[in-house]
């Protein structure tokens, strides 16, 4: 019988050991468990300020992109208007130059039929020079 209780004993012993061995494991892996989750809070908790800092960028881009557009669209009709106003000056100043290579070629036959006539007096029909 002491043999008996001396099984029953050192059987409850072991029992004992494996279920703290089971203890200290569990516990091991809520541990694990406990640093991984903690990891995961740090890691969303990161990611929610990187969010929240490209949300306050993109709003501050978009605050300035609003300012900028009246300026941009404003520069734009100005632009337009100048490129239209230089596209018109082009064309009449196209025809003022037209009239007034015309005019400087009535002007350049008028003076050489001058100086032909001028130059025909002094020398006469015959191609002689007569002496005034």
């Amino acid at each position: 019988m002491a043999a008996l209780i001396s099984f029953y004993e050192r059987h409850e012993k072991d029992l004992k050991r494996e279920q703290n061995l089971t203890y200290e494991k569990q516990v091991e892996r809520l541990a694990s468990i406990q640093s991984s989750v903690k990891d995961l809070a740090d890691f969303v908790s990161q990611q929610q300020k990187q969010l929240e800092s490209s949300r306050v960028t993109l709003q501050s881009l978009e605050n300035e992109r609003k300012k900028l557009e009246p300026v941009v669209q404003a520069d734009r009709e100005v632009v337009e208007a100048i490129l239209k106003l230089q596209a018109e000056k082009e064309v009449s100043s196209v025809w003022l130059e037209r009239g007034i290579g015309f005019l400087l070629g009535i002007a350049g036959s008028l003076i050489a039929s001058i100086i032909f006539a001028f130059a025909r007096k002094r020398v006469g029909p015959s191609g002689v020079q007569e002496t005034a």
